[in-house]
């Protein structure tokens, strides 16, 4: 049994190229952005997180808060204020201990820190960045120790983000670049489609394989044909000439795109050129013999 061959329209081939192609790269960039967003949006959040709780635990307030007996009246109405303004997920202050001194959720004040990410900031007198599963969830957190006038660590401050939080923004702006990645794939896609016509346009909505049937069939007539054919373009350089025109004419070798100046006596073309008009049965004097030559010009539609 034998297969039919399916030839593939020019215009879906160009369509279907530019579309693969742009997927793909659209596909590629976002990808890339959206790994280098988290990474910036993680970094930018926990080094605001840092930078606030090193601010806070500088504040005089909360280390004279650690004074009094009931440091938590001074600290909870104090760190609410500057998480709801700040717009952080949590502000929890606590002693050298980990007991809570202020959170989010009153009724977890005096209760012990939880995310095992206190060591570096109690016992060493670090402030740094950590990632750690709280009583809020998992969370993206500056930890910074509190120090009394001897130097002494009397506690440390935890500010956070959530996690969740920071995967939501990366996704909405995630969301505004597949937006425009759409719309440009719009545009190619309608850049492509008017590209595809105008070639189908050029080649008189012939499909590359009729253009190169067509050729084939060109060159078998030519070559078959016993008179000597040449044809020029409109500046006078050769675009076909059979193998009978070379023979009568001494030619050997491509002549291709070459002037048709040295090869034949060119006045009788370039007046037909210019007039439009056909000569036919002309006898033209060449070299060593005498030639007769019908010119016929090629119109434009």
């Amino acid at each position: 049994m034998r297969l039919k061959r399916i030839h593939v329209s020019l215009q879906t081939k160009i369509l279907g190229l530019v579309l693969t192609l742009n997927l793909f790269l659209i596909a590629l960039l976002t990808g890339c952005f959206t790994v280098m967003e988290n990474r910036q949006v993680q970094e930018q959040k926990g080094q605001l997180a840092l930078d606030m709780a090193i601010t806070i635990s500088n504040m005089p307030t909360i280390k004279n808060a650690f004074k009094t007996k009931n440091p938590s009246k001074i600290i909870q109405p104090l760190a609410e204020k500057i998480r709801k303004e700040t717009k952080a997920e949590f502000i929890v202050i606590g002693n050298k201990q980990g007991i809570r001194y202020s959170h989010p959720i009153t009724s977890r004040i005096g209760q012990k820190m939880v995310g095992g990410d206190n060591y570096r900031a109690i016992k060493k007198g670090e402030a740094y960045i950590s990632k750690a599963k709280g009583s809020l969830g998992p969370s993206l957190r500056g930890k910074a120790p509190i120090f009394n006038e001897k130097g002494e660590i009397i506690g440390l401050v935890s500010v956070g983000y959530l996690l969740e939080d920071v995967k939501q923004q990366i996704a909405r702006d995630t969301l505004k670049v597949g937006i425009v990645s759409f719309i440009a794939l719009v545009i190619s896609f309608l850049g492509s489609f008017l590209l595809a016509r105008n070639i189908r346009k050029e080649t008189m909505g012939l499909e590359p394989y009729e253009i190169a049937a067509l050729y084939k069939e060109k060159n078998a007539i030519l070559q078959s044909v016993k008179e000597g054919i040449i044809a020029v373009d409109q500046n006078g350089f050769i675009t076909a000439m059979n193998q009978q025109a070379k023979k009568l004419l001494h030619i050997t070798g491509s002549v291709r795109h070459r002037k048709v100046d040295p090869f034949f006596p060119c006045a009788p073309l370039y007046e037909v050129m210019v007039t439009g008009m056909a000569k036919m049965d002309q006898e033209i004097s060449w070299k060593d013999k005498t030639i007769i030559v019908s010119i016929t010009p090629i119109l434009n539609e």
